[in-house]
């Protein structure tokens, strides 16, 4: 009874940590299917005119405690544009699960060039709601999200059934001749 007891204690401890498995498993894979989505749903959105307001870098840096860090970069475009009678502002450059995220300034930069201020490009906007704009239609994924989500799941998962499904080893009984049965 107490050896029941202290087993579903000890399942019960090992299972916060498998659910945060699920959890940031999930977070990941949940938002690289978003961006493919919204990636895939822009293809039918319509093309218009619009004018870049604005076009830079805006650098991210992290420092670490024992000197050091690491900078990232972010294409930061936003732009304006005419639809369904009204004028839209956009800062929707791509879609991405990390947006607009860059781990070397040269990148970034390479990102942005085609998009430089008061420059006149094409913007996908969904009908209806204008306001849901994208500079590109295409998807930019993170693999290392995605497959990192897909392992995380797996291996909780795996964990999981482990802890709660698989069956233990019997005992093996002696009986009164002195054999095992």
């Amino acid at each position: 009874m107490i050896g029941t007891i202290f087993k579903n204690l000890i399942r019960l401890l090992f299972t916060v940590p498998i659910l945060c498995f699920f959890i940031i498993g999930g977070v990941f894979v949940w938002d690289e299917l978003a961006a493919a989505g919204g990636a895939l749903g822009s293809l039918t959105w319509t093309a218009t005119e619009a004018t870049i307001t604005e076009s830079r870098l805006i650098p991210h840096s992290t420092r670490l405690k024992g000197g050091g860090g690491k900078t990232t970069y972010e294409a930061f475009v936003e732009y304006t544009f005419q639809a369904e009678g009204k004028t839209v502002r956009g800062k929707q450059f791509q879609f991405a699960s990390v947006p607009d995220g860059f781990s070397s300034r040269e990148d970034a930069e390479a990102a942005i060039r085609p998009f430089p201020k008061l420059a006149k490009t094409t913007v996908y906007y969904k009908s209806g709601a204008p306001e849901r704009s994208t500079l590109n239609r295409g998807y930019s994924p993170v693999w290392t999200r995605g497959i990192g989500g897909i392992f995380l799941l797996a291996v909780g998962g795996l964990l999981f059934w482990v802890l709660w499904f698989a069956k233990e080893p019997e005992e093996k009984k002696e009986t009164f001749e002195g054999r095992k049965t």
